[in-house]
């Protein structure tokens, strides 16, 4: 919904813009009007002859619309940014064109009206009279207030663009709590058939760990049954002493199955008590490693080490609290635009086996090839899924939020250019019909630095406007960007004053050329084309 009103927004823009244009053209235009309408055309028709070259406008950029949009379609399926969910695919959708290709058209004859019915409105005599120069009346105001509604807009949409890459930015350098450098990652998952008790799975991982450990290359080696950013859960924690009340269960508990080596793989660091060690076997005693979350909310204000927990429901012995790790964060399954910190009970995997588990592998090389060699020579008939560096499974829980900034930021730029491109067609076409004028004035004494500053007056009051309603607008419409932000406020005021910096610097270039078109009239020529 986000990208799409950005793109409705751009079509505004660009129907604003072409409407101004369009309409100072048909001022250069209205001794022409004037003769038709001195030769019998009527007012319907003029108006049918600009919205035909309106229609024929339009249709020509539909045209290279839809090449663009195959264009695109090219470049996705190419570098694949995002991933989409099962079964949706990235094609041209026939409803999709034509609903285009219908606002195309509606949006074509909606602001191609307007300039049609002021160009159709004309005094045959006076325009006849004039030979052509001069504007139609009231098209300065009304110019000026499309640039700055066009202004406005683009501020909207480069302040939004701005606070989804700072968000995607800062996810990105956020400290997760472990580190994933140099690490493999692998989905395993062991056949029920061959390996259906707990002995055998756990002889199978060990196994796998060991054959890991002596392959040259290979630092140190877990298994575990999910590897991070992959966190969380929804499981109901009992500590024993203490009664649950079903109406006030917390299920917010996650569980986790990890190999000694875990903590040591991804730099976890144990803030109390010991990590796991080759000594908790599924003979030894029920023991577990809560994180710092957990500790906090379950036990506040005593020490946790020493007592017993357990996830309710499950037929499991207590299980007796021998560390307190730190936080790994991870993100949240309704909001992904966050990195949040749950509580998580991890279990020796020799005391918790499981038939699906992830292998993790800290490497001073991709080793990929020798892990499936490894896990082949073990077990030919244990599949190997989804190898691959785990900052790849970071990079793709940020693509989403990256691949939406970097869109709003194209739609952004787009919205900037298209705003100044009108806003110096606009100011070209004043200094053009105020060449006399800028003449008799030089002519008079005026100074260069005078008529630069005239000029730049003119187009510098749209710009204010707009900027001054952009700032409104955002501090308005801000809170629906709420949920899609992380790190940054809606209403920065370090973004606020780097766009406006942005849009001030873009608008003075596209000011500066026909203010200094004006500065540079030669006063005799001027005069003598008069």
């Amino acid at each position: 919904m986000l990208v799409f009103g950005a793109v409705l927004l751009v079509l505004l823009i660009s129907c604003l813009n072409v409407a101004n244009l369009w309409l100072a053209r048909l001022s250069e235009r209205r001794r022409e009007l004037a003769v038709r309408a001195a030769l019998g055309s009527g007012q319907s028709r003029i108006v049918r002859q600009v919205l035909a070259e309106s229609l024929l406008l339009s249709l020509l950029g539909s045209a290279l619309g839809i090449l663009l949009a195959y264009a695109g379609l090219a470049w996705y399926r190419a570098l694949n940014p995002i991933e989409l969910t099962v079964g949706a695919v990235a094609a041209m959708n026939m409803p999709v064109l034509i609903f285009s290709l219908t606002l195309s058209i509606a949006t074509t004859l909606i602001f191609g009206l307007l300039p049609a019915l002021r160009a159709s409105k004309v005094d045959v005599i006076e325009h006849l009279k004039s030979a052509g120069r001069g504007l139609i009346r009231g098209h300065h105001y009304l110019a000026e207030s499309v640039i700055a509604l066009e202004m406005a807009i683009s501020f909207l949409l480069l302040i939004g663009a701005t606070l989804l890459m700072t968000s995607a930015i800062r996810m990105g350098s956020e400290n997760l709590g472990f580190h994933y450098d140099r690490i493999q990652s692998a989905r395993i998952a062991l056949p029920a058939s061959r390996y259906s008790t707990d002995t055998q799975q756990i002889l199978a991982s060990d196994r796998l760990l060991e054959a890991l450990e002596r392959t040259p290359g290979v630092d140190v080696v877990t298994v575990a049954s999910r590897l991070p950013p992959d966190a969380g859960g929804n499981e109901v924690l009992e500590v024993q002493g203490r009664t649950v009340d079903p109406a006030h269960e917390i299920h917010d508990v996650g569980a986790d199955t990890v190999s000694p080596g875990y903590f040591h793989v991804l730099d976890i660091p144990i803030r109390q008590g010991r990590a796991f060690d080759t000594s908790d076997r599924n003979s030894s005693a029920p023991v577990t490693i809560i994180n710092e979350a957990l500790a906090n909310e379950y036990f506040p204000h005593t020490d946790p080490l020493g007592r017993q927990i357990r996830i309710a429901g499950e037929k499991t012995p207590w299980l007796t609290v021998v560390g307190v790790a730190g936080n790994v964060k991870h993100t949240q399954l309704m909001n992904e635009m966050s990195w949040v910190e749950t509580p998580i009970l991890y279990r020796p995997i020799a005391q918790d086996p499981r038939l699906r588990f992830q292998l993790g592998v800290r490497a001073s090389a991709s080793i990929a090839r020798k892990i499936e060699e490894q896990i082949a020579a073990i077990d030919p008939s244990i599949p190997l899924d989804d190898v691959e560096p785990l900052a790849s499974r970071l990079a793709t829980t940020l693509a989403y939020p990256r691949f939406r900034a970097t869109v709003l930021s194209l739609f952004g730029l787009a919205a900037l250019i298209l705003s100044s491109v009108g806003l110096h067609g606009v100011l070209a076409q004043i200094v053009s019909r105020r060449i006399p004028e800028f003449g008799i004035r030089k002519a008079l004494g005026a100074q260069t630095y005078s008529l630069l500053w005239l000029i730049a007056r003119q187009g510098g009051l749209p710009i204010a406007a707009g900027l001054a309603t952009g700032i409104v607008l955002t501090l308005v419409l801000s809170r629906i960007l709420s949920n899609l932000l992380y790190g940054v406020q809606p209403a920065d005021p370090v973004t606020l004053v780097f766009v406006s910096l942005i849009l001030l610097a873009v608008a003075s270039l596209a000011i500066l050329s026909p203010a200094i078109h004006a500065a540079r009239v030669d006063p005799m020529r001027a005069l003598r084309d008069e």
